[in-house]
Protein backbone atom coordinates (compact mmCIF):
# COMPACT_ATOMS: atom_id res chain seq x y z
CA UNK A 1 0.00 0.00 0.00
CA UNK A 2 1.78 3.51 -1.17
CA UNK A 3 1.38 6.61 1.28
CA UNK A 4 -1.17 8.10 -0.29
CA UNK A 5 -3.42 5.49 -0.41
CA UNK A 6 -2.87 4.95 2.94
CA UNK A 7 -3.95 8.28 3.96
CA UNK A 8 -7.15 7.27 2.21
CA UNK A 9 -8.05 4.76 3.34
CA UNK A 10 -6.89 5.69 7.30
CA UNK A 11 -8.75 9.11 7.08
CA UNK A 12 -12.14 8.21 7.91
CA UNK A 13 -10.79 6.90 11.87
CA UNK A 14 -8.29 10.12 12.20
CA UNK A 15 -8.75 12.99 14.72
CA UNK A 16 -9.88 16.47 13.72
CA UNK A 17 -6.56 17.29 13.55
CA UNK A 18 -5.27 14.62 11.44
CA UNK A 19 -7.69 14.90 9.19
CA UNK A 20 -7.22 18.60 8.62
CA UNK A 21 -3.57 17.09 7.95
CA UNK A 22 -4.63 14.43 5.31
CA UNK A 23 -6.58 16.52 3.36
CA UNK A 24 -4.01 19.35 2.81
CA UNK A 25 -1.73 16.40 1.93
CA UNK A 26 -4.33 14.72 -0.80
CA UNK A 27 -4.83 18.05 -2.26
CA UNK A 28 -1.55 20.00 -1.99
CA UNK A 29 0.78 16.75 -2.58
CA UNK A 30 3.30 18.08 -5.09
CA UNK A 31 3.59 21.31 -2.57
CA UNK A 32 5.01 19.20 0.50
CA UNK A 33 8.53 19.14 -1.23
CA UNK A 34 8.41 22.99 -0.07
CA UNK A 35 7.16 22.67 3.14
CA UNK A 36 9.35 22.20 6.42
CA UNK A 37 7.25 20.66 9.44
CA UNK A 38 7.17 23.66 10.62
CA UNK A 39 5.60 25.19 7.64
CA UNK A 40 2.58 22.26 7.05
CA UNK A 41 1.84 22.94 10.86
CA UNK A 42 1.04 26.61 10.33
CA UNK A 43 -0.30 25.96 6.74
CA UNK A 44 -3.00 23.81 8.37
CA UNK A 45 -3.16 25.60 11.32
CA UNK A 46 -1.48 22.76 14.14
CA UNK A 47 1.28 21.96 16.14
CA UNK A 48 4.21 20.84 15.00
CA UNK A 49 4.26 17.82 17.43
CA UNK A 50 0.95 16.80 15.91
CA UNK A 51 2.62 16.77 12.50
CA UNK A 52 5.40 14.29 13.60
CA UNK A 53 2.80 12.51 15.59
CA UNK A 54 0.53 11.79 12.18
CA UNK A 55 3.57 10.70 10.35
CA UNK A 56 4.53 7.90 12.78
CA UNK A 57 0.99 7.12 12.83
CA UNK A 58 1.17 6.24 9.25
CA UNK A 59 4.22 4.30 10.12
CA UNK A 60 7.21 6.51 9.62
CA UNK A 61 9.85 7.79 11.95
CA UNK A 62 9.12 11.25 11.07
CA UNK A 63 8.34 13.75 9.00
CA UNK A 64 11.16 13.50 6.41
CA UNK A 65 10.10 9.59 5.82
CA UNK A 66 6.87 10.81 5.01
CA UNK A 67 7.95 12.98 2.25
CA UNK A 68 10.01 10.75 0.53
CA UNK A 69 7.22 8.22 0.63
CA UNK A 70 4.97 10.91 -0.16
CA UNK A 71 7.59 10.91 -3.25
CA UNK A 72 7.55 7.49 -4.01
CA UNK A 73 3.32 6.90 -3.91
CA UNK A 74 3.40 10.21 -6.62
CA UNK A 75 5.94 8.07 -8.72
CA UNK A 76 3.69 4.44 -8.49
CA UNK A 77 0.33 6.77 -9.27
CA UNK A 78 2.03 8.27 -12.26
CA UNK A 79 3.58 4.42 -13.75
CA UNK A 80 0.64 2.51 -12.38
CA UNK A 81 -2.35 5.11 -13.43
CA UNK A 82 -4.50 3.63 -16.18
CA UNK A 83 -5.74 7.11 -16.84
CA UNK A 84 -4.97 8.02 -20.19
CA UNK A 85 -5.84 11.72 -19.87
CA UNK A 86 -2.23 13.43 -21.21
CA UNK A 87 -2.80 16.69 -19.13
CA UNK A 88 -3.35 14.35 -15.79
CA UNK A 89 -0.28 12.35 -16.31
CA UNK A 90 2.09 14.71 -17.21
CA UNK A 91 0.81 16.89 -14.15
CA UNK A 92 1.59 13.98 -11.90
CA UNK A 93 5.06 13.49 -13.62
CA UNK A 94 6.09 17.09 -13.00
CA UNK A 95 4.71 16.86 -8.97
CA UNK A 96 6.84 13.55 -8.55
CA UNK A 97 9.98 15.56 -10.18
CA UNK A 98 9.55 18.66 -7.94
CA UNK A 99 9.53 16.12 -4.98
CA UNK A 100 12.16 14.52 -5.65
CA UNK A 101 14.06 17.78 -6.60
CA UNK A 102 12.86 19.46 -3.23
CA UNK A 103 14.31 15.79 -1.42
CA UNK A 104 17.33 16.30 -2.87
CA UNK A 105 18.29 20.05 -2.44
CA UNK A 106 17.22 19.70 1.41
CA UNK A 107 19.82 16.68 1.99
CA UNK A 108 22.58 18.87 -0.03
CA UNK A 109 21.84 21.66 2.25
CA UNK A 110 21.66 19.51 6.02
CA UNK A 111 25.17 17.87 4.50
CA UNK A 112 26.67 20.88 3.83
CA UNK A 113 25.83 22.86 7.07
CA UNK A 114 27.10 19.62 9.35
CA UNK A 115 30.57 20.15 7.65
CA UNK A 116 32.51 22.93 8.44
CA UNK A 117 34.61 25.24 6.34
CA UNK A 118 37.81 23.59 8.51
CA UNK A 119 36.79 20.21 7.13
CA UNK A 120 36.85 21.05 3.39
CA UNK A 121 40.03 23.06 3.89
CA UNK A 122 41.52 20.21 5.37
CA UNK A 123 40.30 17.58 2.83
CA UNK A 124 41.44 19.85 -0.33
CA UNK A 125 44.36 20.79 1.45
CA UNK A 126 45.60 17.15 2.02
CA UNK A 127 44.44 16.70 -1.82
CA UNK A 128 46.60 19.41 -2.80
CA UNK A 129 49.81 18.48 -0.33
CA UNK A 130 49.67 14.39 -1.59
CA UNK A 131 52.45 12.82 -4.48
CA UNK A 132 49.51 10.01 -5.03
CA UNK A 133 45.98 9.63 -4.12
CA UNK A 134 44.07 6.64 -3.83
CA UNK A 135 40.19 6.67 -4.24
CA UNK A 136 37.62 3.67 -3.43
CA UNK A 137 33.86 3.96 -3.61
CA UNK A 138 31.38 1.31 -2.35
CA UNK A 139 27.96 0.84 -4.14
CA UNK A 140 26.46 4.19 -5.43
CA UNK A 141 29.12 5.89 -3.92
CA UNK A 142 31.52 4.30 -6.61
CA UNK A 143 29.93 6.68 -8.69
CA UNK A 144 31.15 9.59 -6.44
CA UNK A 145 34.75 8.30 -6.28
CA UNK A 146 34.73 7.95 -10.18
CA UNK A 147 33.85 11.85 -10.40
CA UNK A 148 36.83 12.53 -7.56
CA UNK A 149 39.29 10.67 -9.28
CA UNK A 150 38.43 12.03 -12.42
CA UNK A 151 38.94 15.30 -11.44
CA UNK A 152 42.17 14.89 -9.80
CA UNK A 153 43.47 13.35 -12.91
CA UNK A 154 42.68 16.62 -14.95
CA UNK A 155 44.91 18.72 -12.97
CA UNK A 156 47.96 16.04 -12.83
CA UNK A 157 47.63 14.68 -9.68
CA UNK A 158 49.01 10.71 -9.87
CA UNK A 159 45.48 8.77 -8.83
CA UNK A 160 44.20 5.20 -8.21
CA UNK A 161 40.81 4.18 -8.39
CA UNK A 162 40.58 0.62 -9.91
CA UNK A 163 37.52 -1.08 -9.40
CA UNK A 164 39.71 -4.91 -8.30
CA UNK A 165 39.72 -4.49 -4.86
CA UNK A 166 42.32 -6.78 -4.41
CA UNK A 167 44.15 -4.36 -7.04
CA UNK A 168 42.90 -1.26 -4.65
CA UNK A 169 44.53 -3.49 -1.35
CA UNK A 170 47.60 -4.15 -2.97
CA UNK A 171 47.78 -0.09 -3.82
CA UNK A 172 47.04 0.79 -0.36
CA UNK A 173 49.77 -0.80 0.99
CA UNK A 174 52.50 1.70 -0.82
CA UNK A 175 51.03 4.78 -0.25
CA UNK A 176 53.26 5.83 2.14
CA UNK A 177 53.12 8.84 4.64
CA UNK A 178 53.02 11.10 1.30
CA UNK A 179 49.36 9.76 0.10
CA UNK A 180 46.24 10.36 0.31
CA UNK A 181 43.52 7.51 0.76
CA UNK A 182 39.76 8.43 0.11
CA UNK A 183 37.23 6.58 1.27
CA UNK A 184 33.22 6.97 0.08
CA UNK A 185 31.02 4.88 1.70
CA UNK A 186 27.01 4.52 2.40
CA UNK A 187 27.51 3.16 5.53
CA UNK A 188 31.06 3.14 6.74
CA UNK A 189 30.67 -0.13 7.56
CA UNK A 190 31.47 -2.29 4.03
CA UNK A 191 33.98 -4.46 4.82
CA UNK A 192 36.05 -4.24 1.44
CA UNK A 193 35.51 0.01 2.59
CA UNK A 194 37.04 -1.03 6.18
CA UNK A 195 39.74 -3.33 4.92
CA UNK A 196 40.80 -0.86 2.33
CA UNK A 197 40.85 2.24 5.60
CA UNK A 198 42.69 0.10 7.50
CA UNK A 199 45.53 -0.63 5.37
CA UNK A 200 46.32 2.64 3.85
CA UNK A 201 46.23 3.76 7.48
CA UNK A 202 48.96 1.24 8.33
CA UNK A 203 50.84 2.24 5.18
CA UNK A 204 50.98 5.89 6.68
CA UNK A 205 48.22 8.03 4.23
CA UNK A 206 46.33 10.79 5.17
CA UNK A 207 42.14 9.20 5.18
CA UNK A 208 39.95 11.44 3.89
CA UNK A 209 36.18 9.46 4.24
CA UNK A 210 32.92 10.51 3.08
CA UNK A 211 30.14 8.60 4.71
CA UNK A 212 26.41 8.93 6.46
CA UNK A 213 26.24 11.11 9.71
CA UNK A 214 27.38 8.95 12.30
CA UNK A 215 30.06 6.61 13.90
CA UNK A 216 31.38 3.93 11.93
CA UNK A 217 34.25 1.83 11.60
CA UNK A 218 35.88 3.59 8.65
CA UNK A 219 35.07 6.96 10.18
CA UNK A 220 37.02 5.97 13.44
CA UNK A 221 39.86 5.22 11.28
CA UNK A 222 39.85 8.34 9.19
CA UNK A 223 42.07 11.54 9.57
CA UNK A 224 39.11 13.85 8.02
CA UNK A 225 35.45 13.08 7.72
CA UNK A 226 33.31 14.82 5.72
CA UNK A 227 29.15 13.62 6.62
CA UNK A 228 26.38 13.20 4.66
CA UNK A 229 22.98 13.34 6.45
CA UNK A 230 20.38 11.61 5.22
CA UNK A 231 17.72 10.53 7.21
CA UNK A 232 17.67 6.36 7.43
CA UNK A 233 13.88 5.56 6.44
CA UNK A 234 11.47 2.55 5.07
CA UNK A 235 12.28 3.90 1.59
CA UNK A 236 14.60 3.13 -0.86
CA UNK A 237 14.95 7.04 -1.53
CA UNK A 238 17.54 7.07 1.19
CA UNK A 239 19.91 5.35 -0.66
CA UNK A 240 19.49 7.80 -3.83
CA UNK A 241 19.36 10.72 -2.08
CA UNK A 242 22.73 10.38 0.11
CA UNK A 243 24.06 9.53 -3.21
CA UNK A 244 23.63 12.85 -4.41
CA UNK A 245 24.88 14.59 -0.97
CA UNK A 246 28.19 12.88 -1.30
CA UNK A 247 28.43 13.43 -4.73
CA UNK A 248 28.01 17.61 -4.02
CA UNK A 249 30.56 16.73 -1.14
CA UNK A 250 33.58 15.60 -4.04
CA UNK A 251 32.25 19.11 -5.41
CA UNK A 252 32.91 20.83 -3.23
CA UNK A 253 36.31 19.27 -2.80
CA UNK A 254 36.68 19.52 -6.32
CA UNK A 255 35.83 23.31 -6.45
CA UNK A 256 38.47 24.52 -3.62
CA UNK A 257 41.30 21.96 -4.91
CA UNK A 258 41.54 24.17 -7.97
Amino acid sequence: MTCLIKIRSLRENMSANEKKLADFVLENTGLIRDYSSQQLASAVGISQSSVVKFSQKLGYRGYPDLKMAIYESLSHEVTSTTNTAAGGASLRQKNAEELLFGLKQEAIETTVALNSKEKFDQAAGALRRAERVQVFGAGLSGLAARSLAYHLMLTGKAVVNEAEVLVQLAQADGLGKGGVFVVISETGEDSDAVALTQRAKSAGATVIAICRCGTSPVSLLSDIVLEALVDRGQTNLSSLLLAAAQQHLVDILVSRFN
